[in-house]
This record gives C-alpha cells, structure tokens and sequence, in this order.
C-alpha cells in the first residue's frame, strides 16, 4: 500500500478533527480568555524549565526504551513511515509505530531531544487547558478551573516531560477520546463524522500502545448501551466503529505481513497473545518478562551464604533483595489471587514505603525514593478520598458521563491484573487526568458542605 495514501487520509482526518474541535475551543478560550491565559503561560514556564534543566544534566544518557523510539523515528526519515527495512527482532517491529511517527515530524523539522522535550512541554500544557474544557463541560466552570489548576503542578505531567513522550501523548488522546465520545453519545442521528473522529483517535491510541487493544470491545459496548439513539441506530453506531478501527488498523497490519511474513497486530509484542491463534517461530514469539528469577530452596541458602548473586551471568540478584532475604522476606510463588491483588494495588498505589516482589512473586522491586513517595501522595493520593466522593455525587447527577469514566478505569485496572504481570503506578498516568477531575470535584463538594454547615450554624 503506498505510503503516500496512507499519510494523505490521515491528514485529512486530522484538519476535519482540527477544524471540528477547534470552534468549541476557540470559543471557550474566548469565555474564559483571563484564565486560560494565565494557565498555559504558568504551565508552558514550569515545563520548559524543567526541560531545559534535564536536557543540560544529559538526561538522555539514561534512556532506554525512550532512546528506541528516537532510533525508530531516525529509521522513518530515511526509510519512510511504513518502514519497509525491519525483522522482528528489531525496534521498528517491537515497538507499535504511532509515537516514532510524531517524533520523525519533530526530528524531520530538524529537532533533537531538545526540541522534543519542547513539544512534550506545550502537549502538556494543552493537557491542563483540555483539563479545564472537558471538566467545565462534565461538571461546572469552579471544577474545571480549579481541576486545571492541579493539573498545572501534577508530578506525573511535569516528570514525563523530559522523555521521549509516550505517557504525554496518551494521556493528550485519553482526554480527546473521551470527549469525543460523549458527543457521540449525545447524537441521536448516526453522527458519521463524529463516530470517524472517534474511532481514528482511539485507532491512533492503539498505534502508541498495543495495551489499548483490550479496549475495543469496551467502547463499542458503551455506544450500544448508553447512546441516546434508538436501539437501531446503537447497533449501526457500534459497527460503524468497529469498522473503521479495523479499517484504520490495516495499513499497519499489510505491512507486518508484508515484513515480517506473518499476521502481526501492531507490534511482535502482541505474539505473546496471538501465538494462542497463530502459528510463529519460537524465535517470533516476543516480550516474555517473566525471565528465569525464581528461586530454589538451595539456591536461597546460597543467596544467604553470599556464594550466589546473580540469577544468570547477566542478571545480577539487586542488592535490596539479598539484603531483605537475609530478614527472613523470600520470593515465593504467588497464587491467582495474590498476582490480581498485587498488579492491582501496584497500578493505583499513591505511595510505596516497602520493597515487594511481583511478576509472579520471584521479581524484586524496592520502595520508591523520598521525592517520588511525597510528589506521588500530594498530587495523587490526596485526591483519591475525594475521588470516590466525586464520582458518587456525579452517579447521581450525570449517571452516563460518570458510567463512561467509571467503565474506563475499571475496565483499566481488570486489564492490567489480568494480562499485565510487570504493572507499574506509571501506567495508570493516562488515565489520571480522570482522577483530577474527579478528584477536584469532589474536593469541592466537601467544601461546600462545610461551608453550609457552616453558614447554618451561624445563622
């Protein structure tokens, strides 16, 4: 399929998404001019600070992953997007190709990691002032200022700023997905246009990070059951979204098989999950976490005899988990019930104080560092209690806008407790923008109540 075609389609669904969204945002901008001013000039300062600070301290030099995609992006300028020169032991096969795209438009500019970094700060401030607009129209004006606001000075949105981008921009779709489907929810027609945005969007997500593919049947369920429509149109709607992921994964999908001769879902990361349906080499079969960590009885008293420090001759046992084993604390082999628990707690945990093993019991992992544990509780765990105090309140008012967030965290944390065994508190980052906005609201809820009490106890 010719390169070109695919780049031409996608430009013009992103001007039609531009010049959609835009209207609305220009005329909310307008209403509230003082504000949003004040916002992105706060936001976009904090940012560039920030990335100025670590592009000087070389951050880039502790690049892992985050170094593969520039590699990837490097390989799309010489290659073109569809990069037709690969195996699958290679980055460009790895890794799903939607941010590689966005860095190749920034390295194309003539940009390095510095003007990477610049991207990823304006991204973020678009994130705050998405913040303000959605949590304005989901809740009130006070809530999206002051969820906005919170937004500005999250660790999350600040920290991941210096990086090749991922968490930015998947939280930057998270937050336009959800938009968009509230409008497509509110139509009672077929709304085409709205649905194409939708699904494109949701299409793009799925090419940043191949997690999201779980996501497909969920969306579609929620167009089917809390649309405004008829049930008629229910159904049209949740198979003309259908379609169009499908459509819009295609292009991707013929050149895997044209590359790596074999039916390969975004990245050879998904063959774990598809060898069950297809037919790969040993060698295809990729992103295997699990390693060979567990530990024998011998092997232990080795470990606390000091004759045994590595698991193999690259893999060294970290010093944290000698230290712990010699108090008595043993990796072990953790049952069904144990694996949900701890991939569930670690995905939403506000703060980690202690080491623990997880990825099945035999994987270390220590407590995080003083900054994080403090950055983590102030901007996120303080908000969790007014989380769920908020999303009661919004059950009882807007009960299918406060279903669709519910659904989305949900169906986030039973993903990842059943299919992702290395779960870490930096993948739940898409998706806390949700929490903020929550959060806030019913921080202000508590507030108010207060406030009456207050005021009727004076009177």
């Amino acid at each position: 399929m010719d390169a070109k075609i695919i780049t031409c389609d996608f430009q013009v669904i992103i001007k039609l998404f531009f010049y959609y969204y835009t209207i609305n945002m220009i005329q909310f901008i307008k209403e509230n001019k003082k504000e949003v001013i004040i916002i992105f000039i706060v936001a976009l300062l904090l940012r560039l600070i920030v990335a100025i600070i670590f592009y000087n301290n070389n951050i880039m030099q502790k690049f892992a992953d985050d170094m593969g995609y520039y590699i990837f992006a490097e390989r799309i300028l010489v290659q073109g997007p569809l990069v037709l020169d690969s195996s699958f032991n290679q980055m460009t096969s790895i890794v799903a190709p939607g941010l590689p795209w966005i860095l190749s438009i920034i390295l194309f500019a003539g940009g390095g990691w510095l003007s990477i970094f610049v991207v990823n700060s304006f991204v973020s401030t678009f994130i705050c002032i998405l913040i303000f607009y959605l949590a304005t129209q989901i809740f009130n004006k006070r809530t999206g200022l002051f969820a906005s606001i919170w937004s500005v000075f999250f660790f999350s949105y600040v920290r991941h700023i210096p990086s090749a981008g991922k968490s930015i921009w998947m939280t930057l779709l998270i937050l336009l997905i959800i938009l968009t489907l509230i409008q497509v929810l509110k139509e009672r027609k077929m709304a085409f246009f709205k649905i194409l945005i939708f699904s494109f969007l949701f299409t793009y997500l799925l090419h940043i990070d191949e997690r999201y593919l779980a996501y497909i049947p969920l969306f579609g369920v929620l167009i089917l059951f809390l649309d405004s429509s008829t049930i008629k149109i229910r159904i049209k709607k949740s198979i003309m979204y259908f379609i169009l992921v499908c459509l819009f994964m295609t292009p991707w999908l013929i050149r895997n098989f044209v590359v790596l001769d074999n039916i390969v879902i975004l990245s050879t990361r998904t063959t774990s999950i598809t060898e069950k349906f297809i037919d790969y080499k040993k060698s295809e079969v990729s992103f295997n976490h699990y390693g060979n960590r567990e530990l024998s009885t011998s092997q232990i008293d080795s470990v606390l005899s000091g004759t045994k420090t590595h698991f193999s001759k690259t893999d060294g046992i970290p010093e944290g988990q000698i230290e712990e084993m010699k108090q008595g604390k043993f990796p072990h082999r953790y049952s069904t019930l144990e694996n949900l628990a701890n991939r569930l707690i670690d995905l939403w945990r506000p703060f980690k104080f202690s080491s623990n093993y997880y990825m099945g019991g035999f994987s270390y992992m220590g407590p995080w560092s003083l900054k994080h544990n403090v950055s983590a509780i102030l901007c996120y765990g303080l908000l969790l209690p007014f989380f769920f105090i908020g999303l009661y309140h919004l059950l009882k008012r807007k009960k299918k806008v406060a279903i669709i967030l519910l659904s989305i965290l949900l169906y986030h944390s039973i993903i990842h407790m059943l299919f992702i065994p290395y779960t870490r508190d930096r993948y739940r980052i898409p998706l806390e923008s949700i929490i903020i906005m929550l959060g806030v609201y019913g921080m202000l809820m508590v507030y108010e109540y207060f406030i009456k009490k207050k005021t009727i106890r004076l009177s």
